[in-house]
């Protein structure tokens, strides 16, 4: 209405801030096939081995360098004893102070602008790379999963703001990496795990976004959650539970968490609490410095939640002792990791058994899943009442936030 031409361009492939442009992407998703008696239309397993394929990266005469595509299996080692580099930080230049300040008289503003030191110029972008690269990629790998009280970054690469703001391209990314590798700066299960991350992970996640479709994906509720989002979300002083509190406080601190937290820690909590997929959505979205609907909403609906099951094979939910294997935040918490009931035991424990009986007639047909009811079915159902009241206790005791929006403003 303005006069002014306007041309859109592809925003991957050549010239484009992914790998594939939007027409190759979403030529492999429609060759797609669900495996029989599955629901997962698209399989990042299979569009990650596409990926190594087309680039040639980390292959050796057509097949995987080291044998196999995934070193995902050796790399969640626990980093009980060890401690990361400490993180590369950028103090704000003018142009961020003044953006700050506008941002701090934000009505309703939650967390907090101080302490923000995220690359935002290309030059920051570059130099966060070489400094990922020169000190923290050894550790990436075999630490990837690992959590630790009080290093909010352990040994990851802190690059995923500058990717999504095209400060940095996955191409260069991945072929510094590359040459790291070959240089023997970065092992073999750290720079194939870190290609995983960029190449198949990132770019599975925006082929999904644009096949799967936005509406559709933020109106999926597979399990049928309705819970609102409770305040411990937040403010984190109201978790005793301390890896939801030290999740929630990187958070609201640094507008950030791994991987690991974000997947294990928050989403795993909001899964087992039946928190509605909306309400989590929009928490992550406003959150987090890195978060776009097309990666937030897709990892959020999909990995975290379930609540879309056309691309992942099951819902991650797991109980204390996933988060006492792979931190050192059981320790001094004032749950017991290892009790089921009473006021003492973690929450997880009881809200996980409570979760796969109530879904069990969905879960029982999952392989992956099926297992685990040969335990519940041994204890008595004295012991599973038990169960259920600590879970329906804990649930009650929920506080929702106080939020503005109901859930169906979102859509």
């Amino acid at each position: 209405m303005w006069g002014v031409p306007l041309t859109l361009h592809d925003d991957g492939g050549e010239g484009g801030h992914f790998l594939l442009s939007r027409a190759d992407a979403l030529a492999w998703a429609a060759e797609q096939k669900p495996a029989k008696n599955a629901t997962q239309v698209w399989r990042q397993d299979r569009f990650y081995a596409f990926m190594r394929k087309r680039t040639g990266w980390l292959m050796e005469e057509g097949k995987p360098a080291g044998g196999k595509y995934s070193f995902d299996a050796d790399n969640r080692k626990p980093a009980k004893g060890e401690r990361p580099p400490a993180a590369h930080r950028f103090e704000p230049d003018a142009i961020t102070r003044e953006v700050m300040e506008r941002v701090r008289d934000w009505p309703g503003l939650w967390g907090d602008v101080e302490g923000f030191a995220w690359p935002v110029t290309r030059a920051q972008a570059l130099e966060a790379l070489r400094h990922f690269l020169d000190a923290r990629a050894e550790g990436f790998g075999p630490y990837q999963d690992a959590m630790l009280e009080g290093e909010p970054f352990m040994w990851h690469a802190l690059l995923s703001t500058a990717m999504n703001l095209s400060l940095l391209h996955p191409r260069e990314v991945c072929e510094a990496a590359l040459e790291a590798h070959a240089e023997g700066r970065m092992p073999l299960g750290s720079c194939e795990g870190f290609l995983r991350q960029v190449m198949g992970w990132r770019e599975f996640m925006r082929l999904v976004y644009l096949a799967r479709g936005a509406e559709a994906m933020r109106s999926a509720n597979t399990l049928g959650a309705t819970r609102r989002l409770p305040i411990n979300y937040r403010e984190p002083e109201k978790n005793e539970q301390r890896c939801v509190r030290e999740a929630v406080t990187t958070v609201r601190d640094e507008g950030y968490a791994h991987h690991i937290q974000r997947l294990m820690v928050l989403g795993n909590f909001a899964l087992l609490a039946g928190i509605a997929p909306l309400e989590l959505s929009h928490w992550f979205w406003a959150a987090f410095v890195d978060a776009y609907e097309w990666v937030e909403l897709p990892n959020v609906h999909g990995m975290a939640l379930y609540a879309d099951d056309t691309f992942t094979t099951k819902p991650y939910a797991a109980s204390a002792s996933y988060i006492h294997k792979m931190s050192d935040h059981c320790r001094g918490c004032a749950y017991d990791h290892k009790a089921r009931v009473g006021e003492d035991a973690c929450p997880c424990n009881a809200l996980f058994w409570a979760f796969m009986e109530e879904h069990r007639d969905r879960l029982s047909r999952n392989f992956r899943i099926r297992g685990l009811f040969r335990t519940w079915d041994r204890w008595d159902e004295a012991q599973r009442a038990a169960i259920r009241d600590r879970a329906a206790s804990f649930l009650t005791s929920l506080e929702p936030a106080d939020v503005d929006r109901a859930v169906d403003d979102y859509v």
